[in-house]
């Protein structure tokens, strides 16, 4: 760990505030992000439970159904990669599927914000501008998940080794 020596308090405590700041905008992108996957975890939850009394369990279940859907994604991707590097076709519906639930999915979501800030912008061209900043979004998203390239996050290694495997066979 890094030691920082500060000359004076004000500096410190500005340091420590854009440091928080940082830390709350990399969470509200990453709950952007994964936004499908734990608005499908809670309609799941709240189907099976209903939105009752038991709140700790809707919200337990919908981070478990998160889970599970995330591990299906990279399921799913690894039976892209593995039918991509068998020169099979299925690969393009695969990839269609997974970046419409997680690209194409959350922009659809925001489109009403996006659309907001585009008259923010430029009130002339606001069709323009906010299809614009719809596909900026939607490749930022999926920059997050590459479904075109051999990698996956530590947590799905293993239903990514899967999907893989049963096409390599």
């Amino acid at each position: 760990m890094r030691r920082t020596y500060y000359h004076n308090e004000e500096q410190q405590l500005f340091n420590n505030s854009l440091s928080a700041l940082r830390i709350a905008a990399r969470s509200c992108i990453m709950l952007f992000v994964y936004s499908p996957l734990l608005l499908i975890g809670f309609a799941l939850s709240s189907f099976l439970w209903g939105t009752g009394n038991q709140v700790l369990l809707l919200f337990l279940f919908t981070g478990i159904f998160a889970l599970l859907l995330f591990g299906m994604i990279y399921f799913l991707k690894g039976l892209l990669i593995g039918c991509r590097n068998k020169k099979s076709l299925w690969w393009l519906p695969l990839w269609i599927l997974c970046v419409g639930l997680t690209c194409i999915f959350p922009v659809w979501l925001a489109y009403d914000a996006i659309q907001f800030i585009a008259v923010r912008i430029s009130a002339t061209n606001t069709g323009m501008v906010t299809k614009l900043l719809a596909v900026i979004l939607g490749i930022y998203i999926y920059s997050f998940y590459t479904f075109h390239k051999d990698k996956c996050p530590s947590i799905a290694i293993s239903c990514y080794k899967i999907g893989k495997e049963l096409i390599s066979r």
